[in-house]
């Protein structure tokens, strides 16, 4: 009995690393740069009559290991965020810093020790219908969305969808669990 449970433990092991590797490549192909000049980056908030500016914010939190009381953050690679436009590729990188969170994981999947994440964004671009695509390569992670931005300031929000233990508390994601998927607001309206 005990070889069978090990057996089958094996086999899920091997098909989830599989299956993530196979899609490590269409994360990481999705922020490949294709077209130049869609969007500038912009440091200061002053928009151009007919722009948008697109205000980019997504916080998370991971940690790549946990040995002892000491929390290892993603370095090589780094942790990043890749955000594609029209074929025109940016990456989004951000100096984590640790963070001890007190309170009950059953409330607020970021509960515990990890590295928090605040990456940000300004880019200047036209204002209309454009393709975005989102890719969070040591997660795993791409979604794709149509948006229309405005004249003037738009906020994109990325919010974090953790995952579950597949084991205890089913019902309740956790950070250290890694990230399931991202929820996108343009605007304050979910996409």
């Amino acid at each position: 009995m005990k070889t069978l449970v090990k057996m089958a433990t094996l086999i899920m092991v091997v098909v989830s690393m599989s299956g993530c590797a196979g899609n490590r490549n269409a994360v990481t192909k999705g922020g490949e740069s294709v077209r130049p000049v869609v969007f500038k980056e912009v440091s200061d908030t002053v928009v151009i009559s007919g722009k948008a500016l697109l205000k980019i914010e997504f916080p998370v939190k991971n940690f790549k290991a946990r040995i002892a009381e000491t929390y290892i953050k993603h370095s090589d690679p780094p942790y990043t965020v890749t955000i594609n436009i029209d074929g025109q590729s940016v990456e989004l990188a951000y100096e984590p810093m640790l963070e001890n969170l007190p309170g009950d994981f059953k409330k607020n999947p970021e509960v515990g020790t990890g590295w928090k994440y605040n990456f940000r964004k300004e880019l200047q671009l036209e204002a209309g219908k454009h393709r975005v695509t989102i890719a969070v390569p040591l997660s795993n992670v791409m979604i794709e969305k149509d948006v229309t931005l405005n004249e003037g300031v738009n906020h994109l929000q990325l919010t974090p969808v953790y995952k579950a233990s597949v084991v205890r508390y089913q019902s309740y994601p956790r950070f250290n669990h890694g990230l399931n998927k991202l929820d996108v607001k343009l605007n304050a309206q979910l996409l």
